[in-house]
């Protein structure tokens, strides 16, 4: 979709992520409307676990849309160099990214596209969802372009393969399939090719995560099966009723319960904010280039690329 860069708002010093989109989206008029409106209503999202979008602009027929600088990798590249996560470390994932999702489907929002390198990881453990709703109004989900488009098939439900639109239900299973390769190092239904994948999601059953890793709790693998189940009304219900199983299997004696704290997640429910001396002028978001941006009126931009000098605040 684009490139990401660290950018400083020259009017507040605050420190950003700027992602700049395709030359070709500039040129959809029908995309522009969607993409103005979409960021108007995702800026509306404020939680710990969400990374905060903060405006959008156009230069010299470029778009891009301005976002919370977080710290650390997601959960693809922590994957990919090798990390292994323990199942109380997924189960801790699991309940912030509930935390997330159910602040965003009270605000009619769906994510549409949730997976490991949506999920950013801070130093200090804590879980930031990112891209969120961006899938609606990229198509990511319609499965119609050969790049990147593999890790998307591998978290998308069976009813958004065919085509059957979103729901928050469709959300917790791309959840549960993020979960299920956390634990299992791979996806519940692996493929060389999206054919494949679908395939597999259609007619096969996951392996049993207890059979790979055997310290993972019964209750656990039942949850993550039924967040799997090909039928949407079979799935856990909701983000809330699903952290509320987690929780309990995590922390309260057998047959209690816990609530879910909608205004906080995670281990100390804090997002950290970072002195300009902490923040390394390396990658700082998923994918990101290094290069300096600078967003608000009179940017000047390093190198050739180009300047952000509208921005919507």
């Amino acid at each position: 979709m684009g490139a990401v860069y660290e950018g400083v708002h020259e009017q507040t010093g605050e420190r950003t992520a700027i992602k700049i989109l395709s030359f070709a989206f500039a040129d959809d008029s029908a995309f522009r409307s969607r993409f103005e409106a979409e960021i108007e209503m995702l800026k509306q999202l404020r939680h710990p676990n969400i990374v905060q979008l903060k405006g959008y602009g156009e230069q010299d027929g470029v778009l891009f849309y301005s976002m919370e600088l977080v710290p650390g990798q997601n959960l693809h590249e922590l994957l990919a160099r090798g990390m292994r996560f323990t199942w109380r470390e997924v189960a801790d994932i699991a309940v912030q990214v509930c935390s997330a999702l159910k602040h965003a489907h009270d605000h009619g929002v769906i994510h549409r596209d949730l997976k490991p390198a949506n999920l950013l990881r801070t130093p200090d453990g804590q879980i930031k969802l990112t891209d969120f709703g961006i899938a609606k109004f990229f198509g990511a989900t319609h499965l119609t372009s050969a790049g990147g488009v593999i890790g998307t098939a591998d978290y998308m439900s069976p009813e958004q393969a065919e085509g059957q639109g979103s729901t928050a239900r469709s959300d917790l299973y791309s959840l549960g399939a993020v979960l299920y390769t956390l634990l299992a190092g791979k996806p519940p239904f692996p493929g060389r090719s999206v054919t494949e994948i679908l395939e597999r999601m259609r007619h096969s059953e996951p392996v049993p995560i207890r059979r790979l890793d055997p310290n993972v709790p019964e209750e656990f693998e039942e949850i993550i099966l039924q967040l799997l189940s090909r039928d949407p009304q079979q799935r856990i219900a909701t983000p809330l009723a699903l952290s509320k199983r987690v929780r309990a299997m995590l922390h309260a004696p057998a047959g209690k319960d816990t609530d879910l704290d909608d205004e906080t997640a995670g281990p100390d429910a804090r997002t950290r904010v970072l002195d300009d001396a902490e923040v390394s002028p390396r990658r700082a978001h998923p994918h990101t280039q290094q290069a300096t941006r600078r967003c608000g009126r009179g940017q000047q931009a390093r190198r050739s690329l180009p300047r952000f000098r509208q921005c919507v605040l």
